[in-house]
């Protein structure tokens, strides 16, 4: 260990290596822990039967379209030679039979490969292991206490069993189940939730597994439906496209229209109520529902995931709410693969337990949820109308700001000592308000450096994409991002909140982008091109004036962002109690 290393806290490394030195190493069993579990590989090995016949019912489906203009074709060919007595009756029926036999073969082999790429070898603990409680398997066990246990059977046809069975039977293949089981206690939940006839002891079952949720917790396995759909729009010269793009804020949106001739890669097509979203930047929210209706035909790039819902079990809006929730947040940054890249991929989505209640309570909580996404909404609206612009009297001479601003300090490398000050990076800072959002401490947000110090009074500025307008005046001492400039004034000369109107001002902005062209990468202005830029600049007095009318209006915003905020804390709360939290 040299110098510049130090203990991480709660680094698991350690335990690893006693686990593994003291147990595997020695052919032991090493014992369950907090970061450590065991599973048995058949449940690693295996694929859920209900994703494989999905998979089989879409791919017959998809295939059979695929072939029928071939075959179609292929009759018309036989038709001829038949009614030119060039091939008798049998040997006509013989060569279509070997035409569906080879479409058959080819069927079969595409759902095998399309089952083997939806098997997702994820060590995943969520992947395996059912989320229920000790106590919960305790009750299950005892459940079954004096009933026949019908095994011997693999899961696949278990399952298929399971579908026919009589309430005796059925009883005895959930026995055999192991409650610790992810996909197994999956398949007994959603057969205990849609058996017609349930005897006392399926009650009591179906009761064990919602302990702790008010609404049974289904895998969106069967919920979900694949969209496989691309086209080349090349291919149709003439016809009208409209191609969408999804935006971390305001999800599916449209972003051009254009000819198929102008076009040269393969699309999906995207219908109405059909989810779309970018494996890699879902963790920031890149996921959304098309809500457009089908005008010209609407395509969005090959490299995003689309798929509908069966909208006899779910409200697509109701699915949507939960996309949008810290709880499945979480479950991607947990599941995502790529090293440094995100990739989640659909199968990860399919996996992932979300509580299903019926279709009118789903609208009901759609309603409760879209009544506060309007708050959020035309709170929205409101701030984005706002512009310092509107105060700035443009007709006073424009002056560089050199020697009148300068950059306070130098970034520091170690934050160890700045634990507890507050830490603000670009994405806190709200685009041409300078209104703050989401703010955590150094500590809370495992910050390491390097950092500029901002103090009382300095103009906050970030010098990255300096066309979004982020910049605050400082009103406590905190720390910024390296890519956020703490800015000192002349008092004599600029007053401080003057110049955060300037800077957040879309007449700064457009200024700036002379520095950009020719430029490869993320815009930014540095130090030297800041302080060449002109701005209107008044007297004092009148830089005060200005900032005041500024200031009764940013009451308003602030008071106005705190419905937003209200609404925000609303939705999680609904979203908390259908999860039974």
């Amino acid at each position: 260990m040299g110098v510049n290393r130090k203990e991480i806290a709660g680094c698991q490394i350690p335990e690893a290596l006693e686990l593994f030195t003291k147990y595997v190493k020695n052919g032991k069993v090493p014992p369950k822990t907090k970061n450590s579990f065991i599973v048995p590989a058949d449940w690693i090995k295996q694929i859920g039967p209900r994703l494989k016949e999905r998979i089989a019912t879409e791919t017959t489906e998809q295939q059979k379209i695929k072939f029928n203009e071939k075959r179609e074709k292929e009759v018309g060919k036989l038709d001829g030679q038949f009614k030119n007595g060039k091939i008798t009756e049998k040997e006509y029926k013989e060569k279509i039979w070997q035409f569906d036999n080879v479409v058959e073969n080819n069927i079969q082999n595409e759902i095998a490969k399309r089952i083997e790429k939806a098997h997702s070898y994820s060590f995943n603990l969520q992947n395996y292991k059912s989320i229920l409680s000790n106590d919960q398997i305790k009750k299950w066990q005892a459940a079954f206490k004096g009933i026949k246990i019908k095994n011997g059977a693999n899961i696949d046809a278990q399952f298929q069993e399971l579908l026919s069975a009589d309430s005796k039977t059925a009883l005895q293949i959930l026995a055999s189940f192991d409650s610790e089981s992810a996909l197994e206690m999956d398949i007994a939940r959603e057969y205990l939730s849609k058996a017609k006839k349930k005897e006392k002891k399926m009650l009591e079952l179906e009761e064990i597994l919602k302990e702790n949720h008010e609404y049974p917790l289904i895998s969106l396995t069967d919920l979900l439906i694949s969209n496989e759909n691309k086209i080349k729009p090349k291919k149709y010269p003439n016809e009208q496209f409209t191609v969408l793009g999804v935006s971390n804020i305001g999800g599916v949106f449209v972003n051009e229209k254009k000819k198929g001739s102008e076009i040269d890669q393969s699309y999906f097509v995207v219908e109405k109520n059909q989810f779309c979203y970018n494996p890699y930047r879902i963790n920031v929210g890149s996921i959304g529902l098309n809500n457009f209706e089908n005008g010209s035909r609407q395509i969005i790039s090959g490299a995003y995931v689309i798929f509908g819902v069966n909208e006899n079990e779910i409200d697509p809006r109701y699915l949507l709410a939960l996309l949008g929730s810290k709880k499945f947040n979480k479950y991607v940054n947990d599941q995502a693969t790529g090293g440094v890249r995100m990739n989640f991929k659909f199968e990860y989505l399919q996996n992932w337990k979300i509580p299903l209640p019926s279709l009118e309570i789903q609208q009901e909580i759609v309603k409760k949820v879209e009544r506060q996404k309007e708050i959020v909404d035309g709170v929205d609206k409101i701030i984005s109308s706002f512009s310092s612009d509107n105060f700035l009297d443009f007709s006073f001479k424009k002056v560089s700001i050199d020697n009148k601003v300068a950059v306070d300090g130098s970034p520091i490398k170690d934050l160890s000592n700045f634990q507890d000050e507050i830490y603000v990076g670009g994405e806190n800072i709200d685009s041409g308000t300078g209104i703050l959002k989401n703010i955590k401490t150094v500590k809370e947000l495992g910050v390491k450096g390097p950092s500029y110090i901002f103090k009382n009074g300095h103009v906050v500025y970030s010098k990255v994409r300096p066309n979004l307008r982020k910049c605050f005046y400082a009103s406590f001492n905190g720390i910024c991002s390296s890519d956020i400039y703490p800015l000192k004034t002349n008092l004599k000369i600029l007053d401080p909140q003057y110049l955060t109107l300037v800077l957040q001002s879309k007449y700064f902005s457009e200024q700036t982008q002379s520095f950009q062209e020719g430029r490869l990468g993320m815009p930014k202005i540095n130090q030297d091109q800041l302080v060449q830029i002109k701005i209107p600049l008044p007297s004092l007095e009148i830089q005060k004036r200005i900032v005041a009318q500024s200031d009764k209006e940013m009451e308003t915003l602030e008071k106005i962002s705190d419905l937003k905020r209200q609404a925000k804390k609303g939705i999680n709360k609904i979203l908390e109690e259908v999860w039974g939290e």
